[in-house]
């Protein structure tokens, strides 16, 4: 039911994933959290694989729904929508090499 979420390969540092994927899994093992303060929806573009650790990834996507659901539910909000696109090209590699600096704040 949730394959790929959390797994043996989490502890590589990176490997291909598929976002998409890593979103729709993650919501719903959130889902409790968020299925009486909030109706998500998703429309996802097609993307392509992006290498990361995709272990670490499921972690901060779940503590942002975790955290929206409270968050959600403090405010009295009866409905949230979720779009993902891909509006553009992504980070330039010049910029990427800057931020993985250990000097970049």
């Amino acid at each position: 039911m949730l394959d790929g979420w959390r797994t043996e390969v989490d502890a590589l540092p990176e490997n291909p994933a598929d976002l998409n994927h890593a979103i729709g899994t993650t919501l719903l093992v959130a889902s409790n959290e968020y299925q009486y303060v909030a109706a998500v929806g998703t429309e996802f573009a097609e993307l392509p694989a992006v290498v990361c650790n995709i272990g670490e990834l499921n972690q901060v996507l779940l503590n942002l729904i975790v955290n929206a659901a409270h968050a959600i539910h403090q405010a009295g909000t009866e409905t949230f929508l979720e779009r993902m696109r891909n509006f553009g090209p992504g980070i330039l590699q010049e910029r990427v090499r800057v931020m993985a600096a250990p000097t970049w704040p």
